[in-house]
């Protein structure tokens, strides 16, 4: 999954579901957001005190958590394939979220990303495997319906980053995040990184965190912000 990418052609996002083998179910879609608000900043801040990292996760209220990252000059994706989260975030979500975990995950813009159980939605895909399908990811719910567990999404954030880092045209956010709640499952997590909050309805999602990105200085700030599908 990480070699060179092929770029199948200049539409947006285009995507690829591949036929992965299913993983253990989600753990956390019968969880109330305020117990699983406790486990992220406990599994978090203790992993941080493990590694000398600040502690830097609290909660704002019962149901919503604030954290926030801070990598220095090391805040880069490496790949220079748009899309995909750093290694630092993946080491991160990994601590948050365990993969054995997640259930069905989809990842929105995936860019390179480390193998694992998950379908990668893109514009430009390096799986060797072949497609077995290809299309906008603004209509991912006409082909998956209340199927996924987990997913996680990194979206150019305005039309010149789009344009200059991604080639292609800035993706209509709206219809992303309501096709996202579509496909998710009741109870269903999409974790959306982005330099702006997304318009969401409240009768769709819950808006239960935010995670901040500090980066150094010149650079944009980005954020993880945490929705469940509404029951």
């Amino acid at each position: 999954m990480l070699n060179q990418p092929n770029s199948f052609d200049n539409d947006p996002f285009l995507f690829d579901i591949q036929d992965l083998p299913r993983p253990a179910n989600n753990l956390f879609d019968q969880v109330p957001t305020k117990q699983l608000t406790f486990q992220i900043i406990q599994k978090y801040n203790l992993w941080a005190k493990e590694k000398g990292y600040p502690q830097s996760f609290s909660l704002e209220s019962e149901e919503f958590f604030f954290g926030r990252w801070n990598y220095g000059n090391n805040f880069k994706n490496i790949s220079s394939y748009p899309g995909s989260y750093a290694i630092q975030e993946v080491i991160r979500f990994d601590i948050l979220f365990p993969e054995s975990t997640r259930g069905k995950v989809m990842h929105l813009f995936s860019g390179s990303l480390p193998p694992g159980n998950y379908v990668r939605v893109d514009h430009n895909l390096s799986d060797p495997n072949d497609i077995d399908f290809k299309g906008d990811a603004k209509d991912i719910s006409i082909h998956f319906q209340n199927e996924f567990d987990f997913i996680f999404a990194d979206p150019p954030w305005n039309k010149e980053h789009a344009e200059r880092t991604y080639k292609t045209k800035l993706v209509n956010k709206e219809k992303v995040l309501k096709a996202c709640f579509e496909s998710l499952k009741p109870g269903g997590i999409l974790v959306w990184k982005d330099a702006y909050k997304p318009r969401y309805s409240r009768k769709l999602f819950q808006y239960f965190g935010q995670i901040t990105v500090d980066p150094s200085t010149g650079h944009m700030d980005r954020s993880f912000r945490f929705f469940r599908k509404v029951v």
